[in-house]
């Protein structure tokens, strides 16, 4: 049996291995999911995606999976396009009688299986399954009768597994036994101390969490000619930092025309020298070197050494990830600025709407310390499933919000040679990219004295300060698997980053989008956040470029406001102002909703840091 389903429907809600309700069939467990090839995906940014995923789960199933780096033929990606699926759980029970049976049992009788004890009633699923933190479903556990075996079972459901029973009607309604919860018996449950399977309802959210992971699907040919460049590093800070005139992709393509004279290359620097040590008069070898001198200097370089000096080294070493999408992000998108929508505003006599933009952006940088705040029209979206854990969603002792469950590889398909399923969709999607200001960072971690020294110059001193002083967010890649020992500085700024992002996520009402449709992608190295539709169909609402052009200001106010409310409060409050009635999300966190607190923004205290005494929002510049 298959059917059709969106597919993001199946990525998060039909992979294999989960269990829904069918309005033919019953409930059911997905056996397969029948895919095809992609198209126009980055498998680089994949890989790197999925080695952060596992990371996260590394002491936790992520040894069950093919290594990303090494094994990458061991994985079949593909686009979800039907579904299969089997009737599951297997145990049914009388609508008449409460005769408890199986549909193993019922499979052979034909036509309409009536009770086999009482012959009227028919039989319906019991909706409750046993699972476990280690991934195995499995249907309920059906005692037997000593004298009667499994005959003239009933089940007494209480609505409770605690209060409900089992009895023989062969033996005048005697109990057999309550609910019991069978061990698993598997390696998982010996070392987490958890040996025992737990009953659920079929549609509890705990059968199954399916874990995928978005990333920017930018053209990986992009993405190498930035890395490429002989000072990458460097070339990529002074584009973020606007040194440059131009694109940091269109200088480093001058720059790799310039690197391809002949005479600028090692082989031709040896040859020059030994013609000058055999005849030192040679004027054929004296201008060979004066050209070999001259051109040894890339377009650029002149610009790369301020950078050199500014922050004393660390341009020499390979950027990362995080800082190359931001640059490739900022350099071939279709951005539209606030300086655009409000001209734009002002070209359709919209005056109050061009004022509105403007007072948006002056309340961002002074109020909220955003330096900038920009529309993306065609955000290159990709989301991979890559596997699912029961129970939990959450890996076993990685932080203060450890899980219990192991994360495991979807079912081997075997029409796809037995390799390991990889279900990725991809989109152009609208989006906003918020970048935070550097100065006010700075200044912010000063205050609150997780950093040391003077407050830098606005401008591109800011950033050379950020980059000196939080150096560890260069090898950070968004917020999968932050180390425990981060120092506390780059621990404050990721926590600072992360919680702007959920409110403003959390306010996103204002484009029209429901807040659990819309995802985040943080950039930290770069200070930025890039909120974006998870809308993975052929075409976009324009619910975000309107709310940026229309509705901005009245955006940032209320996400301003909603880091001062919880519904919970003061408990929140107290115990690091971070909970399901303020910033938690049920769907779509990378870091699982850790990483977060109102307090970085309002003061107070704040789960892994000192006192803040000076919230990002409330302190005086």
């Amino acid at each position: 049996m298959s059917f059709s389903r969106s597919r993001t429907q199946i990525l998060y809600r039909y992979v294999p291995g989960a269990v829904f309700e069918h309005d033919r069939f019953g409930i059911c467990r997905v056996t397969d999911v029948a895919v095809s090839a992609p198209s126009k995906l980055n498998i680089e940014a994949l890989k790197n995606a999925l080695q952060l995923l596992l990371k996260q789960w590394d002491q936790s199933g992520a040894a069950d999976f093919p290594n990303p780096v090494t094994e990458w033929e061991e994985y079949q990606v593909g686009v979800p396009d039907r579904v299969d699926f089997e009737p599951f759980p297997l145990v049914v029970q009388c609508n008449n009688c409460g005769h408890v049976n199986s549909l193993n049992a019922l499979s052979e009788i034909k036509g309409e299986p009536v009770c086999t004890s009482c012959r009227e009633g028919t039989y319906r699923q019991l909706p409750y399954v046993m699972i476990h933190g280690c991934g195995k479903l499995s249907s309920m556990y059906v005692p037997s009768c000593q004298v009667h075996k499994q005959r003239n079972v009933r089940f007494h459901d209480t609505g409770r597994f605690i209060t409900s029973w089992w009895t023989c009607t062969s033996c005048n309604g005697a109990m057999i036994s309550r609910m019991r919860q069978s061990p698993c018996g598997c390696s998982y449950g010996r070392q987490a101390d958890d040996p025992n399977m737990r009953y659920v309802r079929t549609n509890d959210t705990s059968v199954l969490y399916s874990h995928a992971v978005s990333f920017v699907n930018l053209q990986e040919s992009l993405i190498a000619k930035l890395r490429n460049d002989p000072r990458s590093t460097g070339l990529l800070l002074a584009r973020l930092w606007d040194l440059l005139g131009e694109k940091a992709t269109e200088l480093a393509a001058r720059r790799e025309s310039s690197s391809g004279n002949p005479v600028a290359d090692d082989r031709a620097r040896a040859l020059v020298q030994q013609l000058l040590s055999e005849n030192p008069e040679s004027e054929t070898a004296k201008q060979l070197a004066a050209m070999l001198t001259k051109d040894t200097r890339l377009p650029g370089d002149e610009i790369i050494d301020q950078v050199d000096k500014l922050i004393g080294d660390g341009t020499d070493a390979e950027p990362s990830r995080s800082l190359l999408e931001s640059v490739a992000i900022r350099d071939t998108l279709d951005v539209i600025k606030p300086e655009e929508a409000a001209e734009n505003a002002r070209q359709r006599g919209d005056s109050a709407g061009a004022y509105d933009v403007e007072t948006a952006v002056d309340y961002a940088r002074n109020v909220l310390g955003i330096g900038s705040i920009e529309c993306i029209t065609n955000f290159p979206l990709a989301l991979a499933a890559a596997g699912y854990s029961r129970v939990d969603n959450r890996p076993q002792g990685t932080s203060s919000r450890s899980g219990q469950a192991h994360i495991r590889p979807f079912r081997r398909a075997r029409s796809e040679g037995g390799k390991t399923p990889l279900y990725v969709v991809t989109s152009e999607t609208e989006a906003i990219m918020v970048q935070l200001d550097p100065l006010r960072v700075a200044q912010w971690l000063i205050k609150n004295k997780m950093a040391l020294g003077p407050e830098p110059e606005p401008g591109f001193e800011s950033w050379a300060w950020c980059r000196q002083h939080l150096k560890g967010l260069s090898s950070i890649q968004g917020l999968f698997s932050v180390p425990a020992e981060l120092p506390t500085g780059e621990k404050a700024v990721l926590i600072l980053l992360h919680t702007i992002s959920h409110l403003l996520l959390g306010r996103i009402e204002w484009s029209g989008f429901d807040p659990e449709s819309v995802g985040e992608y943080i950039l930290p190295d770069s200070l930025t956040i890039v909120i974006h539709s998870n809308n993975y169909s052929s075409f976009t609402i324009g619910g975000m470029v309107t709310m940026f052009e229309q509705r901005l200001l009245g955006w940032l106010q209320d996400t301003r406001n909603a880091a001062f409310t919880c519904t919970y409060n003061p408990i929140c409050q107290d115990e690091g102002a971070s909970c399901a009635g303020c910033l938690h999300r049920q769907h779509n966190c990378p870091a699982l909703n850790d990483l977060l607190s109102r307090a970085t923004l309002t003061g107070g205290r704040a789960a892994g840091l000192p006192e803040v005494a000076a919230g990002y929002w409330t302190m005086t510049t």
